[in-house]
C-alpha cells in the first residue's frame, strides 16, 4: 500500500474519531440537548401550532439497552424529587410524561401485518410522528372527553405484535435529539412543522387494542431492592425478563451507576449496601471463562463488596417435571468442562450465603446451548440449565465470598415471557434480601414464601 493511500486513511480515522468526540462532548448536551430540551418545553413555535399538547418534559438517564430494550432504574416518578428532572442538567435524555398525548409506539423497524395489511397504512402521514432506534412512535392528542388506558402489546387473533398504545400522566416517551449507545431518536414530523392529530379521527387504532389488557405496574414495595441483613451483597443477572421485573419491582429505589460498557452494568442502590451486576448477554458469548471470572473478581474488591454473591436464572427440567418451581443449587456438573479449561465437570460452591426452602445438594446438569435440542437427558440429570451458572459458583470460590444461585425452573417446551419471573422476584425479596439469618456454612433452612411449587421429581428436594 502506498505512503499516501495510509495517510489518507489515517487522516480519515482522526477525522471520525473527532467527530466522534465533538458529538459526544459539552457541545452535544448544551448546544443540541438543552436546545432541543428548552424549545420542546417552552418555545411559542411549538404551543402556537399545537396547543392541544399537554406533555411535561422532563431531562433523564437512560443507562443504555439489553436485549433492545431500554434500562431505566431512576424514574422520575420514583424519586423524592422530581422536580429535580424538569431542568436540563446534562442528561442524555430527553423525555416526556405524556399526560393528554396518546402514542401509537412501533417497536419493529420491520412491516408488521395487521389484518393482511402493514400497520403503517393505518396511520396517517401528517401527524407529528419519530423515528425512534427499534421503530416509529406516532402522536396523537386524546380529545375524547375520557381516559385511554394504556395497552402494551398488540393483540388479535392471540397473536401478540410489537405495538404498544402508550398514554397517561405517568407514561413517559422519549424524544429526539436523544442518542444512547449510538441509537438515535430522530423527527420524521416534527412538532414544530406538523399539527398533532385528534384520536378521535383515527379510533380505528383505538379498536385494534380491544382485545390486549390494559397495562398497569403495581406499585414497588419502599427499599425492597436493598438487604437490610446482609450488607455488600451482589446480585448478577443475565436473563433479560429476571432483569425487566426487578427493574419494575425496584422502581422506589434509587440506583446510581457505578460502571458501565457494552456488556454490562453495575448499580448500587441508595444505601450503598446492595449491588447488581446486569449482563447484556451471556457471559461466555464474549469471555472465556478464566477472563470473565477474573473480570467480576476485579469489580468486586474494587468496591469492597465482601457480603455475598446472588445469581438468578432460568434452568429447563424435563418433560416429568410439570410445573414451575423455584430451586437453589450449590453444584452443577458441566458436560463440556475440557472446553472452558476445568479440571473436572464437577463445580461445586465452597460456601453457601443463604439456605432457602428449596436448596438441593443435587448437581444440576449444565449443557451448552448449542446442543440442548440433542438428547442429552435421563434420568440422573433431568434439570438443564445455560452453560454459564457454574461461573458464579467459580467466582464465589475464587474471591471466598459465598453465593446463592436461584433458578426458576421451566418444562422444557414452555416458552419464556416477563410473567413466568415474577415469583423468583418475590422469593429473592423474601429468601435472601430480607433474610433473618446467613451463614457462610448455614445450619437452618429459610421457610419463607412457602407457596413456590417444588419439582415433582423428589430427587431435587
Amino acid at each position: 500500500m502506498k505512503i499516501e493511500s495510509v495517510c489518507a486513511i489515517l487522516v480519515l480515522l482522526i477525522i471520525v474519531l473527532l467527530a466522534y468526540a465533538y458529538i459526544t462532548s459539552d457541545h452535544y448536551y448544551k448546544m443540541i440537548l438543552k436546545k432541543a430540551f428548552d424549545k420542546l418545553n417552552q418555545g411559542d413555535e411549538i404551543r402556537t401550532l399545537n396547543p392541544e399538547m399537554n406533555w411535561e418534559m422532563v431531562n433523564m438517564n437512560i443507562d443504555g439497552y439489553i436485549n433492545d430494550k431500554k434500562i431505566v432504574f431512576n424514574h422520575p416518578l420514583g424519586q423524592k424529587n422530581p422536580q429535580l428532572y424538569k431542568t436540563f442538567t446534562n442528561k442524555n435524555t430527553l423525555a416526556a410524561f405524556l399526560n393528554n398525548v396518546v402514542v401509537i409506539d412501533i417497536d419493529s423497524n420491520e412491516p408488521i401485518m395487521i389484518n393482511d395489511e402493514p400497520m403503517q397504512h393505518l396511520l396517517p402521514k401528517t401527524t407529528v410522528t419519530a423515528k425512534t432506534p427499534h421503530g416509529y412512535h406516532y402522536y396523537f392528542y386524546n380529545d375524547t372527553g375520557s381516559p385511554i388506558p394504556c395497552r402494551v402489546g398488540l393483540k388479535l387473533n392471540n397473536v401478540k405484535h410489537p405495538i404498544d398504545l402508550l398514554s397517561g400522566p405517568k407514561q413517559l416517551i422519549f424524544l429526539p435529539p436523544t442518542r444512547i449507545e449510538s441509537a438515535c431518536y430522530r423527527w420524521i414530523n416534527s412538532p414544530f412543522t406538523h399539527r398533532i392529530e385528534p384520536i378521535s379521527k383515527h379510533e380505528h387504532l383505538l379498536d385494534l387494542f380491544a382485545y390486549t389488557k390494559e397495562f398497569a405496574i403495581p406499585p414497588g414495595i419502599v427499599n425492597a431492592c436493598m438487604s437490610k441483613t446482609i450488607p455488600n451483597m451482589l446480585c448478577i443477572v443475565w436473563e433479560f425478563p429476571i432483569i425487566y421485573q426487578l427493574k419494575q419491582t425496584c422502581m422506589s429505589s434509587s440506583f446510581e451507576l457505578l460502571h458501565s460498557n457494552k456488556h454490562e452494568l453495575l448499580y448500587r442502590t441508595n444505601t450503598n449496601s446492595t449491588y447488581y451486576l446486569f449482563l447484556k448477554h451471556a457471559p461466555l458469548k464474549q469471555q472465556q471463562v478464566h477472563k470473565f471470572v477474573r473480570h467480576v473478581a476485579d469489580l468486586i474488591q474494587k468496591h469492597s463488596i465482601d457480603g455475598g454473591i446472588v445469581h438468578l436464572g432460568c434452568a429447563s427440567a424435563h418433560a416429568h417435571n410439570k410445573h414451575e418451581s423455584i430451586a437453589q443449587f450449590n453444584s452443577c456438573r458441566v458436560h463440556n468442562y475440557a472446553k472452558h479449561g476445568l479440571p473436572t465437570a464437577l463445580v461445586r460452591a465452597e460456601q453457601t450465603l443463604v439456605q432457602t426452602s428449596v436448596f438441593t445438594h443435587r448437581p444440576i446438569s449444565i449443557i451448552s446451548s448449542d446442543i440442548l435440542h440433542e438428547n442429552m437427558l435421563n434420568d440422573d440429570h433431568n434439570t438443564t440449565v445455560n452453560e454459564d451458572m457454574f461461573l458464579i459458583f467459580m467466582i464465589s470460590n475464587e474471591t471466598r465470598i459465598p453465593c446463592t444461585c436461584l433458578l426458576q425452573v421451566m418444562p422444557s417446551n414452555q416458552s419464556k415471557n416477563d410473567a413466568k419471573f415474577t415469583k423468583l422476584i418475590q422469593y429473592y425479596m423474601h429468601n435472601v434480601l430480607n433474610a433473618t439469618h446467613h451463614s457462610s456454612t448455614p445450619t437452618q433452612t429459610l421457610t419463607f414464601f412457602g407457596e413456590v411449587p417444588m419439582p415433582e421429581n423428589t430427587e431435587l428436594n
